[in-house]
């Protein structure tokens, strides 16, 4: 996002659409090898050393889905529930 000061507020529901992912280099380095195209760990350290934006195309679309859970159990079987800040949950 352009305004890098909304992420230093506790709620982050005025971003711009951006989302956040956990662990994404590991991602990026499945879904390269996903699709064929293997990059040895020294070439990607060195890509993310200058930091500069890079656009690595994928030969073949992959699908990502992005769930939005307002409820959910977590690993000690509690059950967890949030606010439905974006108006989606069903009644």
């Amino acid at each position: 996002t352009p305004s890098h000061g909304l992420f230093l507020k506790a709620t982050r529901t005025l971003s711009h659409g951006c989302v956040r992912v956990d662990k994404a280099i590991e991602l990026a380095t499945l879904l390269l090898r996903q699709d064929n195209q293997f990059m040895s760990d020294t070439k990607l350290a060195s890509i993310l050393k200058d930091r500069k934006n890079r656009i690595i195309r994928l030969k073949t679309p992959m699908p990502i889905y992005i769930t939005y859970r307002t409820a959910w159990v977590d690993q000690d079987n509690s059950i967890n529930f949030r606010r439905d800040v974006y108006g989606r949950d069903i009644l």
